[in-house]
């Protein structure tokens, strides 16, 4: 079951909501009764490409290791 994210416009109160497609969503703010709108989520999901992200980088950083001692004063 998705969970969608709803905001109130009136007192901006943001709020989870479980929902099945057939289920009507949510029309009022839980908290004031106002109108609310749904709001944009970031996804939550991993597209695995095969490769490992971490290799060639230091201490899990997103930059090559450039230290003589390698990552994280460790060498490999």
């Amino acid at each position: 079951m998705p969970i969608y994210e709803y905001q109130c416009k009136q007192c901006n109160h943001t709020f989870e909501h479980l929902q099945l497609n057939t289920d009507l969503p949510p029309q009022s703010c839980p908290e004031c009764g106002q109108a609310i709108e749904k709001l944009m989520s970031a996804g939550s999901f991993n597209l695995n490409t095969g490769t490992d992200v971490s290799a060639g980088t230091c201490c899990g950083q997103h930059s090559p290791c450039d230290s003589p001692k390698h990552c994280c004063g460790m060498s490999h």
